[in-house]
């Protein structure tokens, strides 16, 4: 029983591994700024782990002040229509 817990949780953790590693250029797309941040250095092939921390700082500041309405319309409902 002890080792099907132990792979469970390896799977989970392995999860959310993969899901965080495709969440940086699903990101970057749409943002410029995370863009400037994941650009490759010094002729490098890709970003180095600093700019991924960087990027990853960044998403998760961005986070606490996405705002709570999809668009203006929903806004505005409630308070002015």
């Amino acid at each position: 029983m002890r080792n099907i817990s132990a792979l469970t949780l390896f799977a989970i953790l392995l999860l959310a591994t993969l899901l965080d590693a495709f969440r940086l250029p699903y990101y970057a797309r749409d943002d410029p700024y995370l863009q400037k941040i994941l650009t490759p250095r010094n002729g490098a092939k890709g970003p180095n782990q600093y700019q991924i921390y960087m990027a990853r700082e960044y998403l998760d500041e961005m986070e606490q002040y996405e705002d709570p309405h999809d668009t203006v319309e929903e806004f505005l409902e409630p308070h002015f229509l």
